[in-house]
């Protein structure tokens, strides 16, 4: 084990040396890589950061989740306790009539406040999020012998969908049984339609970069290898083995893009840095942020990784073809 290390440690110095001697051409390499990554990553943050935005605030408003129910009807506890279970179900609870609902209220300084809506409320509602709604304190219970009296049963409810994608599923499943629905799932779409479009854009400017950028470390790669055809036959007449000399040549591909990974990484925290400042406090955009997670940062330096390996082994199997005999005769 220890050998393998020994030779693989050996490979990585004289890869780095190679490159530090060759620092201008190495130079130019990894300028073309941040020139890549860079408009990338900042691209990504912007999407993720925008449609991450959107999506917060949604779920800020609960009312983002409310599904009304516009038209009375006559609903037992069974059909309540069918609505709560369903998985699509944040919270939902009854309600009486209209008429029920409307009450005078006269304050301790004779303030008079007329016709104020009552509605029921239970631990878990997300309209007052607090465990206040746990119907705790003063209040007033009936039993359920009462309740039935005063209510035939329940007119309406109060519901809310678990998350925003759960609210296309459940108004779905009341319009079925011909209850009449509003809810804000146009707000909910549109947003999932600037994600969706924004997916796209993406896509196909990375599928571009990436493709640009395959082929110009492909010319680059091919190129450095013909410039060294001597290196590379000297180092086989040394005793460097086919494998070994493939493994090179991946390692300076690798040291290469991980520095240009590098460089982009810096320019995207400039850039995202120059984007928040100055449109973030923009009235038109409102609290606009270009951001990326570790996990993005660590993806995108692993499919960096990945694709520098990729076409050097490309050029690993030219390298590996050259005959050190034909290579020395140019000596």
């Amino acid at each position: 084990m220890s050998l393998w290390l020994d030779r693989f440690a050996l490979l990585g110095r004289l890869a780095l040396n190679d490159l530090w001697h060759d620092r201008k051409v190495s130079l130019c390499v990894a300028a073309s890589l941040v020139a890549v990554i860079a408009p990338l990553l900042l691209l990504f943050g912007l999407k993720h950061g925008v449609v991450n935005q959107l999506q917060d605030d949604l779920l800020r408003d609960p009312r983002n989740l409310e599904i009304r129910l516009l038209s009375s009807g006559n609903y037992d506890t069974a059909w309540l306790t069918q609505l709560q279970q369903r998985p699509e179900t944040g919270f939902a609870i009854g309600q009486t009539r209209s008429l029920n609902t409307q009450a005078d209220l006269l304050g301790p300084n004779r303030r008079f406040v007329e016709n104020a809506e009552i509605i029921p409320t239970q631990a878990g509602d997300p309209l007052l999020d607090t465990p206040l709604s746990a119907l705790r304190g003063n209040q007033v219970i009936l039993s359920a012998r009462a309740a039935e009296g005063l209510t035939p049963g329940y007119a309406r409810a109060r519901l809310y969908a678990r998350d925003i994608d759960s609210v296309a599923p459940l108004e779905r499943w009341l319009n079925a049984q011909h209850i009449e629905t509003s809810s804000r799932l146009a707000e909910i779409d549109a947003v999932k339609a600037i994600n969706h479009v924004l997916g796209v854009i993406f896509g196909v400017i990375a599928g571009a970069s990436l493709v640009g950028c395959i082929a110009s470390l492909i010319g680059a790669f091919l190129a450095n290898i013909d410039r060294k055809r001597r290196s590379l036959a000297l180092l086989r007449l040394l005793g460097f083995q086919r494998a070994a000399v493939a493994g090179y040549l991946v390692l300076q591909a690798l040291f290469l893009s991980g520095a240009g990974y590098l460089g982009g990484l810096a320019c995207y925290g400039v850039g995202s840095q120059l984007f928040n400042r100055l449109l973030g406090s923009s009235q038109a955009t409102g609290a606009f942020v270009c951001d990326i997670t570790f996990w993005h940062g660590l993806t995108a330096l692993l499919l960096a990784l990945l694709v520098a390996a990729l076409v050097a082994l490309i050029g690993a199997l030219r390298a590996i073809s050259i005959e050190p005999a034909e290579s020395l005769r140019e000596l």
